[in-house]
């Protein structure tokens, strides 16, 4: 009976995960990294498109260990900012936003450590300056 109910429910969640239309939207910031770091960075465009698939298949489950919220002064300029480690040193900072069968993915850049201030030690001016510049992102559509 519990066996027979644990499948139902897998099969309910695998429905929901097949109904959800997932679309993207990048800022002008995210293509001029993204060329950048897929030229210059090793892994960083494998990586990238492995985060869109999963992302399209389940935009709500976590990419790795390293997929979390930002916080602190990023989470003031662009709420509920998320990053995803791609490689080591590069992550992509997004946003999951939508409802019901659609979920919105807006993707905000590639960023080191350093880039983003949270490299050794911490860059405070750094944080504030990028979260300041990704607040005023615009998005395609």
């Amino acid at each position: 009976m519990v066996d027979d109910q644990l499948q139902l429910d897998e099969a309910k969640k695998q429905q929901e995960k097949q109904k959800l239309n997932v679309q993207f939207h990048s800022a002008k910031e995210f293509v001029d990294t993204f060329k950048h770091h897929a030229i210059n960075t090793p892994g960083v465009k494998e990586a990238m498109k492995s985060f869109l698939d999963q992302k399209k298949n389940d935009p709500l489950s976590k990419f790795g260990s390293k997929d979390y919220p930002l916080g602190n002064h990023f989470d003031k300029s662009v709420p509920g900012i998320l990053h995803a480690g791609l490689t080591h040193n590069k992550s992509v900072f997004y946003t999951l936003s939508g409802s019901g069968d659609t979920r919105h993915i807006h993707l905000y850049g590639i960023y080191g450590h350093d880039d983003a201030g949270f490299g050794q030690p911490p860059n405070i001016k750094k944080q504030k300056s990028l979260a300041k510049k990704l607040g005023n992102q615009e998005f395609e559509d």
